[in-house]
């Protein structure tokens, strides 16, 4: 607990089970630490103050709670009830799901009730934890009066099946139980549930992010000419999915977007891509080779960290960066070219690229940071073009195999151990 003067915010409660009723006030008698003689009302439940409290089946709150953290009450599986004291002029409950005292704005839906779940008429908006890891929910109907969601509304639903919407709803539509706007061109939620192979609707034009997060159901997907970008997270941790078709027309694929993708083996990018973001691709384990477009300026952050099937990939000359961790892990690369146009290479951005036996820095690459190449126990040789004026630390660390450096730049640099160094005559 923290105290706010007179008022008190429960901060944390540890190894709470069952039914747990929230006093309307505390005494200083009952605590040791507290100065005698004082009355404290309870009125804030901070941001995860009972996360993680796996014991706790109902929680019962008085009417002297004025805040609510929506996360409260994240990672309680056995929860099924949030009872709130009738009295409370800024909460309500109904059937157990806790709202604002109208009734319309969704807070929490306990995470241990299950079955189907619909919505009350008149709620209007749903909070960013309303549903999230309920593993119990199989699926949910909305009324005519729901306007707005949050993009992780129902993130970690694993047996949710169905997002139904009524038809007089102004907002949103459902097709298949997949969510969208009511236009239908935005997709808005592929329930996590859901399995097999989708194709994503004609006249959809945009996917919101988080839209097919952790379907691990999903085996393939056909994305429809008229999507333009695929945002941050889109298929994160989709561990089924394994064929994706990208249209033509795209033009950018985001942050985390095929992350942990184990079984994706092939992707195509189109040619119109400009920009591929950090983590796209890590740990996709199956993937074996990848071709970036002539267009796109950066190998960004982690994108294909932790490939460990990802023999070869293509850069084209319009990279000038290949930044931190890129191709860390990627244990099965034999080579790869690094074009001509790159001016730096981040940290660890081979690392552990066990394979590689050779690798040439073109000319124009100024900076090569920590541990680059560090644990590339295959490589044997390494150019080192004039253009280079910086080195960061431990760059071939554990390069065990190392044993020639052909070296153009007046760097001074310690290469290890019994590594030749070949400098340039000219």
């Amino acid at each position: 607990m923290e105290f706010e003067g007179n008022d008190v915010v429960i901060i944390e409660c540890e190894n709470a089970i069952g039914d747990v009723i929230i006093p309307r006030t505390i005494h200083s008698d009952d605590h040791k630490n507290l100065n005698g003689g004082h009355e404290f009302t309870i009125r804030k439940i901070d941001k995860y103050a009972f996360s993680c409290c796996e014991g706790i089946t109902s929680i019962h709150m008085p009417d002297t709670v004025t805040s609510i953290d929506g996360s409260a009450f994240s990672d309680c599986p056995d929860l099924e009830s949030i009872i709130v004291d009738d009295g409370n002029s800024n909460y309500a409950s109904k059937d157990g799901v806790l709202f604002d005292k109208d009734v319309s704005f969704m807070i929490k839906f306990p995470e241990g009730k299950k079955g189907d779940y619909v919505i009350p008429e008149g709620v209007m908006a749903l909070g960013e934890f309303a549903f999230s890891r309920g593993p119990g929910l199989t699926s949910v109907t909305f009324p005519d009066s729901i306007t707005s969601l949050e993009d992780c509304t129902f993130a970690w639903c694993p047996n949710l099946v169905s997002i139904c919407v009524n038809a007089g709803n102004g907002c949103f539509s459902s097709k298949d139980g997949v969510l969208f706007d009511k236009e239908g061109t935005v997709l808005i939620k592929y329930p996590e549930g859901k399995r097999g192979d989708y194709i994503v609707p004609e006249g959809v034009i945009s996917m919101r992010s988080w839209a097919f997060s952790e379907c691990p159901g999903l085996t393939s997907i056909i994305i429809p000419e008229g999507v333009t970008s695929i945002e941050d997270w889109s298929f994160n941790e989709c561990t089924g999915l394994s064929s994706v078709s990208i249209p033509g027309g795209m033009r950018s694929i985001g942050n985390f977007a095929f992350s942990k993708c184990v079984n994706l083996n092939s992707v195509k990018i189109p040619a119109n891509v400009r920009s591929i973001g950090n983590n796209a691709f890590d740990e996709c384990h199956n993937l074996t080779s990848m071709t970036i477009p002539e267009g796109v300026t950066s190998v960004r952050e982690y994108t294909f960290s932790g490939c460990c099937n990802l023999e070869s990939v293509t850069l084209p000359e319009s990279i000038t960066s290949i930044k931190d961790n890129a191709f860390a892990g990627c244990c099965a690369l034999t080579s790869i070219d690094i074009p001509k146009n790159v001016t730096s290479i981040g940290r660890y951005a081979f690392k552990g690229c066990s394979k590689l036996t050779t690798i040439v820095i073109p000319e124009g690459v100024t900076s090569i940071d920590d541990w680059a190449f560090s644990e590339c126990t295959g490589l044997e040789s390494i150019h080192i073009p004039r253009s280079v004026e910086s080195m960061g630390l431990w760059v071939f660390n554990e390069c065990t195999g190392l044993k020639r450096v052909y070296l153009d730049s007046d760097i001074d640099y310690d290469f290890g151990k019994g590594v030749e160094i070949v400098r340039s005559k000219s």
